[in-house]
């Protein structure tokens, strides 16, 4: 199955999440499972891994461990 011209993304619709970047093709953000509020190159990536992260209950504890690695306090 290939997609339409212009439509390069639309096979990946078919994974078990659908995240589209904001300034995603109507026809994709309608069907995906979420939508990031950054456009593709202006922090979707993040919004996705934020959303993934936050989806498994994961996100504090990796926001946790990245702070602390960089703190001077966290530091021996």
């Amino acid at each position: 199955m290939s997609s339409p011209p212009g439509l390069p993304n639309q096979r990946v619709l078919e994974c078990g999440l659908a995240i589209a970047v904001k300034n995603a093709r109507a026809e994709v953000k309608r069907e995906a499972h979420y939508v990031t509020p950054h456009e593709g190159g202006d922090g979707a990536l993040r919004d996705a891994v934020e959303y993934a992260l936050k989806a498994q209950g994961e996100w504090k504890s990796v926001v946790d461990e990245y702070i602390g690695e960089r703190s001077p306090k966290g530091r021996s």
